[in-house]
């Protein structure tokens, strides 16, 4: 009966070893998990705030973008505005040569806008 009682209490024993293997097993894959959770928690915060910030720089650079292709009409209707302001002068111009007539924004030499006084007085 001795034998028995012997080899039942290293059986227990054994049985605890293995448990114990197997709970501290168990608990360092669940201490891995919680860890890998928490990182890839993490991970997903920063890439929303990466999302967040490309889209604040998509946005920015869209309103760059409208404010150069204004400003390029703008230029592009002053361009147009000064073709349109010289050929009316060069029009001015032609008719005056044809004319005889001196162009219009400078006075005729002949015609003088106050009588001069003579130097006797």
């Amino acid at each position: 009966m001795r034998r028995q009682r012997a080899a039942y209490r290293r059986g227990v024993r054994r049985a605890f070893a293995l448990a114990a293997v197997v709970v501290a097993v168990i608990a360092a894959l669940a201490f891995t998990a919680v860890r890998q959770r928490d990182r890839a928690e993490a991970e997903a915060r920063r890439a929303d705030e990466n999302v967040q910030r490309a889209n604040l720089s998509a946005e920015q650079a869209r309103s760059a973008l409208a404010e150069a292709q204004a400003q390029r009409l703008m230029a592009e209707q002053g361009r147009a505005e000064a073709d349109v302001q010289r050929r009316q002068a060069e029009a001015q111009r032609l008719i005056a040569g044809l004319l005889g007539a001196q162009p219009t924004g400078s006075p005729s030499p002949s015609v003088s806008a106050s009588p001069s006084p003579s130097p006797s007085g």
